[in-house]
């Protein structure tokens, strides 16, 4: 009941914005009836999960489950952390105490000058990939107690409902629900396992995030291992790389993209000529920033604040944004500014440069342009930020509608 009364408290604090139609008002309403019911339902496995309604946000379908099925996902979240998080690698970061994201990015930020070669990847589309069969047996050789597994089952087995219509879902977990990272951990537990071995054995070092994983190694024939591997234990999970996200080969100087962010070597590892132009102040080598799609999604919110009228949400959202790239990684150096000047980097995929200001070939005429600006953008920067970039913002302030009409989006 304690577990229960805690999933409570979150599901509330979850849905406190919903519309006064949500059926989260009539289970406050009855809460002193409910959760004794909703208890005593789980114990005797008795309980029968609602269908899920698919619901669109921006632009995105996700799973809405009814508010008393969303509480025992919850309280059977709760329950099973305890019982599969000690047997899951704390290679798998993304799970409440292994560290997060950012813990990841510093680790392979350090890992980095031990290495030459990197395998990064994930499983294109990881949620609806799974099989039901294969991550149910994982789940049963690891929790004995028949109501948890009934209701997992459940979980799995759903029913869909768009439109008036009814769908029974085979394979894939859904989306927007408590209980689906903790599943999405458990489903890769092989690789970790494997891969964990191979860190042993070979000395290679291994990283994931959810289904986003690297592998560094320091010589060919061990990437080629680990290649190998990899290929192997998906092809029995039923699983694939996404052809788009997967870099195998050299770690090389302009880096790799993992969770967002580009990584790259030290200066010493990369050319002697870019390491004389650094030394001389001529280069500037960024070891670590954010990646051009997600500089690219930044700037296409901040545009559609702008066009709304919304400044003063623009520039709470900038902050906001900044401070979540830049926390947890002390060598970020980025700043409000770097996003409305836009720049271009190139991601490890063809080396096309995506996002950012003029490129060489515009010549100086668009270049003047930019120094025009209608309405300064650095409405947007606090005062503090003004005073360290003021004569950057001398040089190329402008508005975000001249930001957008020049095509840095």
């Amino acid at each position: 009941m304690k577990v229960l009364v805690k999933a409570y408290s979150w599901l509330i604090n979850q849905r406190k914005n919903h519309s006064p139609n949500s059926d989260i008002w009539e289970l406050r309403r009855h809460r002193l009836k409910r959760l004794p019911q909703i208890a005593s339902q789980i114990k005797n496995g008795t309980y029968q999960l609602s269908p899920v309604r698919i619901i669109e946000i921006k632009g995105k379908q996700t799973s809405l489950w009814t508010s008393s099925d969303s509480l025992v996902l919850k309280a059977i979240t709760l329950k099973l952390e305890k019982k599969l998080k000690p047997q899951i690698s704390k290679s798998c970061t993304h799970l409440k105490g292994h560290g997060g994201a950012k813990f990841a990015i510093r680790e392979c930020l350090k890992k980095m000058r031990d290495y030459k070669y990197v395998m990064k990847s994930d499983v294109k589309s990881y949620y609806s990939s799974i099989d039901h069969t294969i991550l149910y047996n994982q789940f049963c050789e690891l929790v004995r107690e028949p109501y948890l597994r009934r209701i997992v089952w459940q979980y799995l087995k759903r029913t869909v409902e768009w439109g008036g219509t009814y769908k029974d879902i085979e394979r894939g977990i859904s989306l927007g629900c408590p209980l689906s990272p903790l599943m999405a951990a458990l489903y890769l537990k092989t690789l970790d396992e494997v891969m964990d071995r191979m860190q042993e054995k070979l000395a290679v070092y291994y990283t994931r995030f959810m289904d986003d994983w690297v592998v560094m190694t320091d010589s060919r024939h061990k990437l080629r291992r680990v290649v190998k591997t990899v290929n192997q234990v998906l092809n029995k999970l039923k699983v694939e790389k996404h052809p788009d996200k997967t870099y195998i080969g050299r770690i090389k100087d302009n880096g790799f993209k993992f969770l967002g962010y580009i990584l790259r070597p030290e200066v010493k590892e990369v050319k002697e000529i870019k390491v004389n132009e650094v030394k001389e102040g001529k280069r500037k080598h960024k070891r670590l920033e954010p990646a051009p799609d997600t500089l690219k999604r930044c700037q296409d919110k901040l545009i559609r604040l702008y066009e709304r009228g919304e400044q003063k949400s623009a520039g709470n959202y900038l902050k906001s944004w900044v401070s979540w790239v830049k926390g947890g990684v002390p060598e970020m150096d980025f700043g409000p500014y770097d996003i409305l000047r836009g720049k271009g980097q190139k991601a490890e995929h063809g080396g096309k440069k995506v996002g950012g200001g003029p490129s060489r070939t515009q010549g100086q005429g668009q270049r003047q342009r930019l120094k025009k600006p209608h309405v300064h953008a650095c409405c947007l920067v606090t005062n503090d930020e003004r005073c360290r970039n003021k004569k950057a913002l001398e040089a190329h302030s402008r508005d975000l509608y001249v930001f957008s009409r020049i095509g840095v989006t």
